[in-house]
């Protein structure tokens, strides 16, 4: 007799349950949706008594970056490098676009104390050691890397624009974008490189090659779990590769996925800036540069106005959940906007 448990199989498709056998090689005996919907998303995987997380990646249509290959490769060099606190690979399809790996069993870190700051700051030393310019020239550019203030704006403006072309966008997110977001957004680009042009910071000035970091990009500890021996382990290295480090440091200290404390934004700045051993100019453009990349938060965080429900992890085709999804999206976006507002009026550090 079989001893594959049944209960939840039913409700996955054929080929997600063929591609998890072919990549362990023997019977899958659980399923567990973790995250995402469909066959997209993470799945936890029991055989026998081993546990295992299956992986499938998105591939938007005219995005051609390469989220399985990358974290792929970028998890076995930091493994070959003595970082473990990582996930380990086990196999990868690329026809199905899935990877396997080991089970990282571990608990969500709500609110970060300093111990799990020195934890994220280890793990950038760690990677800022594996960063000499023969080393981060054998990496592309992280996903959406920022070499200088001009690639801030200019990404944000990118993203702008495509609400601006979109037909039927919902009213509330229209109107917002109009009266509140777009007017405050020229005055905040306007005032903050006027600023570097005083700090004597160039903004179409890319860093070059040789002060490239190493950077996972999606960087915090949203994507990182605390086993129970205390050890932080880091996830979701989709989007790794080269970068500037003034990008790592702002992305970490606003990212919406963590919402720092303003009180600990100070020692996290200095703590990433040691590690990066920045100057009085390069840690000038950090704190300029804050104001730039909440704004640039604000349009990522709309994205849910752009995008089916299925995209942004609903599993069912509810309206009711997802305007209940966008309207929160909404609230919390205004609140990173009114961050950008207070952070270019008087900036703290």
């Amino acid at each position: 007799m079989s001893n594959r448990t049944t209960q939840g199989l039913e409700q996955f498709s054929d080929d997600l349950l063929i591609s998890a056998e072919l990549l362990l090689g023997r019977r899958a005996d659980q399923f567990e949706r973790i995250s995402g919907s469909g066959n997209n998303g993470v799945y936890k995987v029991l055989s026998g008594k081993d546990m295992f997380a299956l992986k499938f990646y998105r591939q938007d249509p005219g995005d051609d970056r390469d989220r399985l290959g990358t974290e792929v490769a970028a998890l076995q060099f930091m493994q070959g490098n003595a970082i473990k606190n990582v996930p380990t690979p086990i196999a990868h399809d690329v026809t199905a676009n899935c990877a396997l790996f080991q089970w990282v069993s571990g608990t969500p870190i709500i609110s970060p104390d300093e111990t799990h700051f020195k934890a994220a700051t280890h793990f950038a030393d760690q990677l800022f050691g594996l960063s000499g310019p023969s080393q981060t020239a054998q990496w592309k550019l992280a996903s959406d890397a920022c070499l200088s203030l001009s690639d801030v704006t200019r990404q944000t403006a990118a993203r702008l624009d495509r609400f601006h072309g979109m037909e039927n966008l919902s009213p509330e997110c229209a109107k917002f974008i109009e009266t509140e977001f777009q007017p405050s957004c020229d005055e905040i680009f306007d005032r903050q490189l006027e600023k570097a042009d005083q700090l004597g910071i160039e903004p179409e000035s890319a860093l070059q090659l040789q002060a490239h970091i190493l950077s996972p990009s999606d960087f915090g500890f949203h994507n990182a779990l605390q086993t129970s021996s205390g050890e932080i382990v880091f996830l979701d290295f989709e989007y790794f590769g080269r970068d500037a480090p003034f990008k790592l440091i702002c992305d970490f200290v606003l990212h919406p996925g963590m919402n720092l404390p303003e009180s600990s934004w100070r020692s996290v700045i200095d703590g990433f800036s040691q590690i990066y051993r920045l100057n009085r100019q390069e840690r000038h453009q950090v704190t300029n540069a804050l104001p730039l990349f909440a704004l640039r938060w604000c349009m990522i965080m709309l994205n849910v106005y752009l995008r089916h429900n299925a995209d942004i992890g609903l599993a069912e085709a509810d309206q009711a959940n997802l305007e209940k999804f966008r309207k929160m999206r909404l609230k919390n976006t205004r609140i990173m906007l009114e961050r950008a507002q207070s952070l270019a009026r008087s900036n703290p550090f």
